[in-house]
C-alpha cells in the first residue's frame, strides 16, 4: 500500500493532507493509486499529434522555492513532409520559453527547454500551444508539490502464538517520496511495533518488527496507525496497517508407558524402587506437545515437599520449549544418601499460558548393606600360658551393596585378642573369613566384647572368651553360658523386657521345658 500526503491547493483557503495509495481490499483506494500511476506514466510516454512525436505533458516534481528548474520538450517529425510550427508560450510568468517558429524536416527532432520558477509552495498548471498547417495542439505544463509518501503492506499476519508467549514478524516500511520523512506508530496491546518512530531519507527502507503477546486465547485484529510527514508536530498524514494474530492455549502431556504410571488422572508417578546407598539410578520421561503452538515450560521441585537436607532427585531439564507435535526427553536421577529412608518428592511441570499444572511424583527407597556374623561368640576354651589359639568367624553380606567394616580392636599386640583383617570390604552377596587369635599371657579368664563398625549400618558385637591356665594357677573355665547368665542378671537389674528365650537365640543357651536356664553341668552332659 502506498500512502501519500499532497500539498496545499492554491485555490483552497488552507493546506490539507490527502492520503492516497494502493490497497487491494479497498477498491476506492486502489482506483486512486491506479490514477496516480497513470499520470506518472503518461508524462513519460510519447504521443503522435499532427505527425509529430512528443510527450503530451511536462511535469516538475522535484523543485523548491527560489530556484529555476528546466525540463526539455523534444519534438520529432515522423511525417514525410516538412513541418512548420508556431509556438504560443505559457500564459503564466512561472513557465518560460523562447518563442520561435519551429521548422522540422522529415525524421528530424527539435529540443525546446522550458523553465519553471516557483514563488510559493503550491501546484502550478499551464500549457504550450503549437499551431501548424493542419491544426493545433497543446502540451500541458504541470508542477506538483513534493509530498511525503510511505509504502506499507495492507495487513500483517502474525504466526500462531501460545497464550502468555510471544511471536514476531517483520514488514518493510519504505519512503517512496523525495522528501525526508519522519514517522510515528500508534498501536495497542497485544501488539508492539519497533522501532516506534524514526526518520527516513528519500528512498530509504526500514524493517518494522511486530511483537505479538496475547494474554487470552482469542482472534486479534487491530489497526496500527503510522503518522508521517515533516519533523516535529507537522506529521499529520497517516497510513494504516491491519495487524492480525491468533492465540491458543498451550498443552503438554507426559509420555513414557514403560516407566510412567498414571494415578487417578491427576498426575504421574516415577518409581525408582530400591537403590543402594551412594549409588544412582536414572529414569526418563517425555514431555509431548499435542497443541498447535510452541509451549514453554519449567520443571521445578515443589517447595513444600523439599527435604531439609536437600533433594535426592535431580532433573536435567529445568526449562525449555516444545514445538507443536514435538517431544522433549527429561531425565531424573535418584541418589539416596540415608539407609532405610523412603523418599517422596514432587516435580511441578508448569506450562506458561496453560490452564492446568501437572505434578510428577518421584518415589524411591534407599537400601544399605545387610551384614551378619556366623557366630556371636567365639570360645577359645582353655589355653596354656604362652600358647595361642586361632578360631575363624565369617562376616556375611547378604545385600546387593558392598559393606565396609572395621573392628574396634587394637590388633598391634597389646591385647590378648586380635582379629585379622581388622578392616576391609565385603562384596555384595558374598562373605569373608576372619581369623580371631587368643594369645594369653596371664592365667586368668578373658572376655571382651568387640564392636564391628559397618558403614551405613548399626555396629555388630562379637564376644571373645577364653581362659588361661598355668602350672600353678588354673582358674575356672569361662563358657558362653556364663555370659548369658551375666546378661540375664544385668537385664533384670535394668528391668528390661529381655527374656531367657532371647538369650537362647543370641547364644544358643539351653533351656528346660519350663523355659528356665539349664545348669552348665546338665547342658554339657
Amino acid at each position: 500500500m502506498l500512502a501519500e500526503s499532497l500539498g496545499p491547493d492554491p485555490l483552497a483557503s488552507g493546506a490539507k493532507w490527502k492520503p492516497s495509495g494502493k490497497n487491494i481490499k479497498d477498491p476506492g483506494i486502489h482506483q486512486r493509486q491506479r490514477g496516480g500511476k497513470y499520470r506518472r506514466e503518461a508524462s513519460s510516454q510519447r504521443s503522435c499529434l499532427l505527425g509529430l512525436e512528443l510527450k503530451p505533458e511536462l511535469v516538475w516534481e522535484d523543485w523548491d522555492l527560489g530556484g529555476e528548474f528546466t525540463e526539455t520538450l523534444v519534438l520529432k517529425n515522423i511525417h514525410s513532409k516538412l513541418q512548420k510550427l508556431h509556438v504560443r508560450p505559457p500564459l503564466s510568468k512561472f513557465f518560460t520559453l523562447i518563442p520561435q517558429i519551429i521548422v522540422l524536416s522529415p525524421g528530424t527532432s527539435f529540443s525546446m527547454p522550458v523553465s519553471f520558477r516557483p514563488v510559493q509552495r503550491c501546484e502550478y498548471e499551464d500549457s504550450i500551444e503549437f499551431q501548424g498547417k493542419d491544426g493545433s495542439f497543446q502540451v500541458s505544463l504541470r508542477a506538483t508539490i513534493p509530498c511525503h509518501a510511505l509504502e506499507v503492506p495492507d495487513s500483517v499476519l502474525l504466526p500462531l502464538c501460545a497464550v502468555q508467549n510471544s511471536t514476531t514478524t517483520t514488514f518493510l516500511l519504505k519512503n517512496v517520496s523525495k522528501l525526508q520523512t519522519c514517522f510515528q506508530w500508534e498501536f495497542t496491546a497485544p501488539f508492539l511495533l519497533s522501532p516506534e518512530q524514526g526518520l527516513l531519507k528519500p528512498g530509504q527502507e526500514c524493517h518494522i518488527t511486530v511483537l505479538f503477546q496475547p494474554q487470552e486465547a482469542l482472534v486479534y485484529q487491530q489497526q496500527a496507525n503510522c503518522k508521517f510527514g515533516e519533523e516535529g508536530d507537522k506529521a499529520d498524514s497517516c497510513c494504516i496497517v491491519l495487524l492480525q494474530g491468533l492465540a491458543k492455549y498451550p498443552c503438554l502431556q507426559l509420555k513414557n508407558p514403560g516407566t510412567m504410571d498414571e494415578k487417578e488422572q491427576c498426575g504421574k508417578e516415577l518409581h525408582f524402587g530400591s537403590v543402594a546407598v551412594g549409588q544412582s539410578l536414572q529414569k526418563h520421561f517425555y514431555i509431548f506437545n499435542p497443541s498447535p503452538v510452541t509451549a514453554s515450560f519449567s520443571l521445578s521441585q515443589l517447595s513444600s515437599g523439599a527435604p531439609l537436607l536437600g533433594s535426592v532427585f535431580s532433573c536435567d531439564v529445568p526449562r525449555g520449549k516444545v514445538v507443536p507435535g514435538g517431544s522433549l526427553r527429561a531425565k531424573v536421577t535418584y541418589t539416596p544418601a540415608v539407609v532405610d529412608s523412603v523418599s517422596v518428592e514432587y516435580l511441578s511441570l508448569k506450562c506458561r499460558g496453560a490452564l492446568n499444572e501437572t505434578l510428577i511424583k518421584l518415589t524411591g527407597n534407599c537400601v544399605g548393606p545387610n551384614v551378619s556374623l556366623s557366630s556371636s561368640v567365639v570360645d577359645f576354651g582353655c589355653v596354656e600360658e604362652g600358647g595361642a589359639v586361632v578360631q575363624t568367624v565369617e562376616l556375611v553380606n547378604s545385600s546387593p551393596v558392598e559393606a565396609l567394616y572395621q573392628w574396634d580392636l587394637d590388633c598391634s599386640g597389646n591385647s590378648v585378642f586380635s582379629i585379622q583383617p581388622a578392616s576391609g570390604t565385603v562384596c555384595p552377596h558374598s562373605h569373608t573369613t576372619l581369623r580371631a587369635v587368643y594369645r594369653p599371657t596371664q592365667p586368668i579368664a578373658h572376655h571382651r566384647r568387640v564392636a564391628c563398625l559397618i558403614l551405613h549400618r548399626d555396629p555388630m558385637f562379637l564376644d571373645l572368651i577364653g581362659t588361661c591356665h598355668s602350672e600353678l594357677q588354673q582358674p575356672a573355665i569361662l563358657k558362653p553360658e556364663h555370659l548369658v547368665l551375666y546378661k540375664l542378671h544385668w537385664y533384670r537389674r535394668q528391668d528390661l523386657p529381655d527374656t531367657p528365650s532371647d538369650m537362647q537365640q543370641d547364644h544358643n543357651v539351653p533351656l528346660d521345658q519350663k523355659g528356665a536356664l539349664c545348669p552348665v553341668e546338665e547342658a554339657n552332659c
